[in-house]
């Protein structure tokens, strides 16, 4: 099937989508692009990357000086989700559970048969604005928890407008979604209210915020646990040091350090994506390696 087959004439006609086209994860002013969804999905498959390291993205759109960042982010007609793990028992029925919306997806980079990951775009009825779709993000996590438990697990970051969505490599198969538009008043009568945005950073808390990370970096140097920089630059991808607790193997990039933001109200985070770890904070991040230090062994619970 085509992009131009999974949508009908009508549906081209009637809806208008904006998003951006990064040439690379180092892009930081992506191309302002519209068009219909089959212009979308055509785009994306027309740049398809030879590999993970070339890849570029889409986004929304952005205004001011187009620079990819939060406070640029505007609103746009639809939401990317970056499903980071599929059990491969449960990806038919995760594929049945999509077809209730409009939209298409692709397997990401990193997928395999047995450790399916995609990359999903789903039409909005409406656009909506960066916080809108946060909470319809995490409505959609909620769906899914109820449905799959750990079956499916998507990063909540991938709702984030400024977020980018990294693009197919060649051979990826795509998939197409015949459903509707996601109703978003609908949803948007369910979704949370949005948390207050972190107050502007003062020199002090910036200051403090760049030490206490210091100190969790190079800890966990000391201890083994730090693998690299995350490619986004958003901070490091480590070892966990719960790993033990873990049912099963997860990806090298499944725990990640990250800097503190205005995102994370600088102070910082830390997030695995095993179930077992989906609770923990970077304040038990930071316990944790108190006592290992404390007990002068290393930090692997």
């Amino acid at each position: 099937m085509s992009p131009g087959e999974f949508i009908s004439d009508q549906d081209v006609m009637s809806a208008t989508l904006t998003w951006s086209l990064g040439t690379n994860r180092f892009d930081n002013k992506p191309r302002p692009r519209a068009g219909t969804l089959h212009e979308f999905a055509a785009e994306v498959l027309a740049h398809r990357a030879d590999d993970k390291a070339s890849a570029g993205y889409i986004c929304a759109p952005f205004r001011g000086d187009g620079r990819r960042c939060l406070i640029n982010a505007s609103p746009r007609s639809w939401l990317a989700l970056d499903v980071d793990g599929i059990d491969a028992d449960a990806l038919i029925d995760w594929r049945l559970h999509l077809t209730r919306w409009r939209g298409f997806g692709w397997p990401t980079a990193s997928s395999t048969p047995q450790a399916p990951r995609e990359r999903v775009i789903v039409e909005l009825s409406e656009p909506v604005d960066r916080a809108q779709g946060i909470g319809i993000g995490a409505l959609i996590l909620r769906d899914v928890a109820e449905n799959f438990g750990a079956g499916v697990r998507i990063d909540p970051c991938g709702f984030r407008a400024e977020q980018p969505a990294f693009l197919p490599l060649v051979g990826a198969k795509p998939f197409y979604l015949l459903g509707e538009a996601l109703d978003v008043p609908l949803w948007l009568e369910q979704a949370p209210v949005a948390p207050p945005p972190p107050p502007p950073a003062t020199g002090i808390v910036v200051a403090l915020a760049d030490t206490k990370m210091r100190y969790i970096v190079e800890t966990l140097g000391d201890c083994g646990l730090l693998l690299a920089p995350m490619t986004n630059g958003r901070g490091y991808s480590v070892v966990c040091p719960w790993s033990r607790l873990h049912t099963n193997e997860t990806s090298p990039t499944a725990t990640v350090v990250l800097y503190p933001s205005e995102e994370n109200g600088w102070y910082g985070g830390f997030k695995c994506l095993h179930s077992h770890c989906a609770d923990r904070t970077l304040r038990d991040l930071t316990d944790l390696l108190a006592l290992a230090v404390k007990r002068g062994m290393l930090c692997q619970a």
